[in-house]
């Protein structure tokens, strides 16, 4: 009676050739559709980073085009037009209704050019009377401008949570889009 040898088995098995090719196939494939898995991922994210971006700036037009008049401004105190303005132009993207308004925005102040490094600085809320000219960070001739920042969130889902990068991605993006009004 033949008693099962392991090592012999072993080696046979080694020698055997027959499905090396399936082997070699499904670990090629298995490599390219994780590489294809994360680039899906990847760039769905940054194309929804992108879309972001794109419905905050949208929306500080429409907030712009609503609220265009010495009468509605400042913005965030005369111009009751803001709030529709903004969430429509938010949500007109293929986001949608993921889009959403952060807490505390929009915001408004006056700004100037700072003649040191060309930066915007503020130099006046919209709740005090509109400084007469821009004598703390540049010349006395330039004229403060009203801007209004505009931040929105959305939160990201992967497609492949897991099995991807796409878990490693922040989840809760942010843009911030500042536009001068008057």
């Amino acid at each position: 009676m033949d008693h099962f040898d392991p090592l012999k088995s072993f080696r046979r098995l080694l020698r055997d050739q027959k499905g090396a090719a399936a082997i070699e196939l499904a670990m090629v494939m298995a490599t390219l559709a994780s590489v294809m898995m994360n680039g899906v991922e990847i760039s769905r994210w940054y194309f929804n980073r992108m879309e972001l971006q794109n419905a905050t700036q949208m929306a500080a037009q429409a907030v712009w085009k609503a609220c265009d008049s010495p009468a509605k401004l400042p913005v965030t105190v005369r111009c009751s037009a803001r709030t529709a303005a903004i969430n429509n132009a938010l949500q007109s993207t293929s986001l949608g209704t993921r889009v959403t308004l952060a807490s505390g925005f929009p915001t408004e102040a006056y700004y100037c050019v700072a003649t040191s490094d060309g930066t915007l600085t503020n130099v006046g809320s919209v709740s005090n009377a509109k400084p007469v000219n821009c004598s703390p960070t540049g010349p006395t001739s330039d004229t403060p401008g009203d801007y209004i920042v505009i931040q929105a969130q959305y939160t990201y889902s992967p497609i492949f949570r897991n099995i991807t990068i796409g878990s490693l991605l922040p989840t809760t993006v942010t843009s911030r889009t500042m536009m001068r009004v008057r």
